[in-house]
């Protein structure tokens, strides 16, 4: 339909979790008669494949996605007009990228300090604190929380400066000026 908005990432994965969940459960369960029957033959115990590895370097990461993630979710929190359907999607998408962000920036990349920085607990720990206010995030774009919004996006800019002072201390920067750049 046009003009429909879709819902937002953060509902859409809330939804799917219950219903993989759901699913899970119920396929757990004895069969119907409530009799629980053994196999013939024992199954294997899956074996858990290694994680893809990260093939471009964090800073590729930050500049390639982060970056323009956390430039929409901080011109939309510090913008004054009212935030549209389309903004709230926005924000819900960008925060949904950083979460998954967060997440590779703990997987050693092909940068020259990132095995270092992987292993670190502290950046590991600035990385999960991303995702938390990232997440934080995409739950206000997902009940249109103004409020909430700027607070979960002073996180994500408090997260984001520790973690540039610690490692980064050039790249230190300041949330974009409300409005500097049209909405696409």
């Amino acid at each position: 339909m046009p003009g429909r908005v879709p819902p937002s990432p953060f509902r859409a994965l809330g939804m799917a979790s219950l219903l993989t969940a759901g699913l899970g459960i119920a396929a757990c369960g004895p069969p119907g008669d409530g009799k629980a029957s053994k196999p013939a033959v024992e199954p294997a115990p899956a074996a858990r494949a290694a994680p893809l590895p990260l093939r471009v370097p964090f800073l590729a990461v930050m500049a390639g996605s982060i970056n323009a993630a956390s430039f929409d979710i901080f011109q939309a929190a510090a913008s004054a007009r009212d935030l549209t359907d389309a903004d709230w999607l926005r924000i819900g998408r960008a925060a949904v990228d950083l979460v998954g962000d967060a997440s590779l920036i703990t997987l050693a990349g092909t940068g020259p300090k990132d095995a270092a920085w992987a292993a670190d607990p502290r950046w590991v720990q600035l990385s999960a604190d991303m995702q938390s206010a990232s997440f934080a995030v995409g739950a206000a774009a997902d009940a249109k929380n103004r409020a909430a919004l700027t607070e979960a996006a002073a996180r994500l800019a408090q997260s984001c400066q520790s973690c540039h002072l610690e490692f980064s201390p050039h790249l230190v920067t300041s949330p974009p000026a409300p409005e500097t750049a049209p909405h696409p």
